[in-house]
């Protein structure tokens, strides 16, 4: 029995928003609703071999499909001997109160795509979004939020900081990639060099924050890598056969950003167990380019140890997955090094000048 599998399930590809930047675009906006059956067929395929499961529901936008598909869904996990962890990723501007209090009695967390303060330009529904993170928190639910680094808001970071925690909201910032959407709009492209000086500094004031109320996990992740050598997401890591994502048809892909012909690695509709998805000709092959590029990373790279060769989806979006991406390679060598320079330095002063989160993770790394 092995111990945990991680779903990216995408009951639908619809979507309410038409964001600049969604890496969906290319793939449609499909109206079509995950069948039932296949998403029991899909947990009947697993719990046989992993006593734990991660789904984070996930698009399109997950609240576009009717709660009682989830109320089903849900019924159907516990009836099984398997332990489930949910998660939930969406825009929030379909959550109504009957859908927060049953994510609430089901334990699941919330992650919510919001822009902070160009969320009108890139996204839109900027009021109702607020709103709703105010419902979530008024009902006991602490909501984190990702945002994507633009053009638009690169030279903002310490700005969005104040804003985020204002609102009270955890925050993860996440570049943006030319993929998708965003070639229509590469007004939005980042410059290398500047992305990476400006989230040096949001690092940096970061450090030394007495007042952060907030989780901003960008910073958390950096720092403890540096630290620790442990990468806690899978940009600075492998999640190949971690991690596996479904989409309303029941095809099976490695991730959602690897959401393409390309990487189809099978359908439910054809297999007994999910294991089988790791007999399939793309797995192996995904794998031996992965494994290449990881083995060229460690032989030439100072830094491997604080990367391990990175995301596979970021060097597929370079130059293919056995070769690594220049410029995502570029950000983090500059981050590593600039950002264990400034730890080196905090670590001179008392620990009453520190950021509570940032010493918390030094105790950590300790012990």
């Amino acid at each position: 029995m092995f111990e945990q599998i991680n779903l990216l399930v995408m009951p639908t590809d619809q979507c309410n928003m038409r964001c600049k930047y969604c890496f969906h675009g290319n793939s449609g906006y499909s109206k079509e609703i995950m069948d039932l059956e296949i998403f029991k067929k899909v947990i009947l395929s697993i719990v046989d071999k992993w006593s734990r499961v991660q789904i984070v529901w996930h698009g399109g936008e997950p609240l576009c499909v009717p709660l009682e598909f989830y109320k089903e869904a849900y019924a159907f996990c516990e009836s099984t001997d398997a332990t489930f962890i949910y998660s939930l990723q969406t825009n929030a501007t379909l959550l109504s109160q009957e859908k927060i209090d049953f994510f609430k009695d089901k334990h699941t967390k919330i992650g919510i795509s919001y822009d902070g303060l160009t969320n009108d330009y890139v996204r839109g529904n900027t009021s109702k979004i607020v709103e709703n993170i105010r419902k979530l928190k008024a009902n006991g639910i602490e909501p984190g939020a990702i945002m994507v680094v633009t053009k638009k808001n690169v030279n903002n970071l310490l700005t969005e900081y104040k804003h985020y925690k204002e609102l009270g909201l955890s925050w993860k910032l996440n570049p943006l990639f030319i993929d998708g959407s965003a070639t229509q709009n590469l007004q939005l492209g980042l410059d290398v060099d500047e992305y990476s000086e400006k989230l040096y500094e949001l690092i940096k004031e970061w450090l030394y924050d007495r007042s952060c109320n907030i989780n901003v996990q960008t910073c958390t992740d950096i720092v403890q890598l540096i630290l620790t050598k442990k990468a806690r997401v899978c940009t600075y890591n492998s999640c190949l056969g971690k991690w596996f994502c479904i989409n309303h048809k029941g095809d099976i892909y490695p991730c959602d950003r690897l959401y393409n012909p390309d990487f189809k690695l099978a359908s439910i509709k054809d297999i007994e167990t999910f294991s089988q998805v790791y007999d399939s000709p793309c797995f192996h092959s995904m794998l031996c380019d992965a494994i290449k590029r990881r083995n060229y990373c460690k032989d030439t790279c100072d830094i491997f140890e604080h990367c391990y060769g990175g995301c596979n989806a970021n060097a597929y979006l370079g130059n293919g997955i056995a070769f690594v991406n220049n410029d995502t390679c570029k950000i983090h060598r500059y981050l590593i090094k600039s950002v264990k320079k400034e730890i080196q330095t905090a670590l001179k002063f008392s620990e009453e000048r520190l950021n509570p989160r940032f010493v918390k993770l030094l105790h950590t790394a300790k012990s």
